[in-house]
């Protein structure tokens, strides 16, 4: 029985200004392109069958720069992948104050989630393993395990998410979901992990 195997990729440190209202957002700092390397450099022990990836731009150069490891593997940007506030689910009464977005955007937001993860965590059709990579963003990241979990979106409040860190899900041919890793950044040094709350054992 074939297992589809989706390894979910936050995208990389990036630069804290610089486009305005631009709605693809910033690019990649020197240290994101860093980060991105190395986890290129992670999966490349995969098979990988295609790789995904929300068309912000963060997201979109550091699928590029994974994607060096993966010649002649397919491409496919999405806007379902965007990112999105998290007050879609905390604060949803208030529309987003701050970022300007209506009530009806709030519910497009919803909606626009749910169907990402319908298509990206349907069941596995074939009988070989399948590898995927989903390059995208931590709130969406944070949903999607929240939803295959099944457990309320509101208590992603207590998971990190580091900048290229890597969860990794199962699904087989019934659509029985796994979660094998979250946000893994084992191919980080410490030095190069960003986002990150906690304190590291050996700096208490």
């Amino acid at each position: 029985m074939g297992q589809k195997i989706i390894h979910l990729v936050r995208h990389g440190h990036f630069q804290s200004s610089g486009t305005g209202s631009d709605p693809l957002g910033n690019s990649l700092s020197d240290l994101g392109r860093e980060q991105a390397y190395l986890v290129a450099q992670r999966l490349r022990q995969f098979p990988i069958d295609c790789i995904h990836y929300s068309s912000m731009r963060r997201a979109a150069e550091t699928a590029s720069v994974i994607a060096t490891e993966f010649p002649g593997v397919p491409l496919q940007a999405s806007e379902l992948l965007w990112e999105f506030s998290w007050k879609v689910f905390t604060d949803a009464v208030y529309a987003l104050t701050g970022r300007g977005e209506a009530l009806e955007q709030v519910e497009q937001t919803k909606q626009r989630i749910a169907i990402a993860f319908e298509q990206y965590f349907s069941p596995c059709l074939t009988e070989a393993n399948q590898h995927e990579i989903v390059v995208c963003h931590g709130n969406i990241i944070r949903y999607f395990v929240c939803r295959a979990l099944q457990i309320s979106p509101e208590t992603s409040s207590s998971m990190e998410s580091a900048n290229c860190g890597i969860s990794t899900f199962s699904i087989d041919t019934s659509g029985r979901l796994m979660l094998i890793t979250y946000n893994d950044i084992g191919h980080l040094p410490l030095a190069k992990q960003t986002y990150i709350r906690y304190v590291p054992v050996g700096h208490l």
